[in-house]
């Protein structure tokens, strides 16, 4: 057992540590255009208080995104396939929520992806489905950042399903 949690408390050790440098970028309007070329439908309101939340100097010079490694965690501490092995464990209601233009923000960043909606829609319900107790639901007009898009629509989702 003690090997076990040792080789635990090594995964959260370098799990802590930072991946990347983030990219300099030349100043805050470069931070916009980038929110708003990977985000579609971003207001230029929300645009705004992204950035001025969410970048801080760069030690070279610019600025850079905010970026907190433990984030990492949540993506490097199982697998895919261990995820979704406890995924029906779970017993609670679940609700699972995408925008309308979700597959759209995958495309960009995974061209094979492109008219392949189908796929992403056949996924989707593939994950549900893990799932003892899943709903989904979908935010029309909003891309993957659906807290960025339509933050008052997806707010009213998630306190219609905490009320239930």
């Amino acid at each position: 057992m003690t090997d076990h949690l040792q080789h635990w408390r090594e995964h959260v050790d370098d799990a802590l540590q930072p991946r990347r440098e983030p990219r300099s970028m030349k100043d805050e309007e470069e931070a916009l255009q980038r929110l708003e070329r990977n985000n579609p439908e971003l207001k230029l309101e929300t645009g705004r208080f992204l950035i001025q939340h969410g970048v801080q100097p760069h030690p070279d010079g610019g600025v850079r995104w905010k970026w907190d490694a433990r984030a990492d965690m949540i993506w490097s501490t199982f697998s895919h396939e261990e995820a979704e092995q406890f995924y029906s464990l779970i017993e609670c209601p679940v609700q699972i929520i995408t925008g309308e233009y979700s597959h759209q923000y995958w495309v960009k960043t995974r061209a094979w992806l492109a008219g392949k909606e189908d796929l992403h829609d056949r996924d989707l319900e593939r994950r549900r489905l893990l799932f003892q107790r899943a709903e989904h639901t979908v935010i029309e007009g909003a891309g993957h950042m659906i807290h960025y898009d339509r933050p008052d629509e997806l707010n009213a989702v998630i306190r219609g399903f905490m009320q239930a």
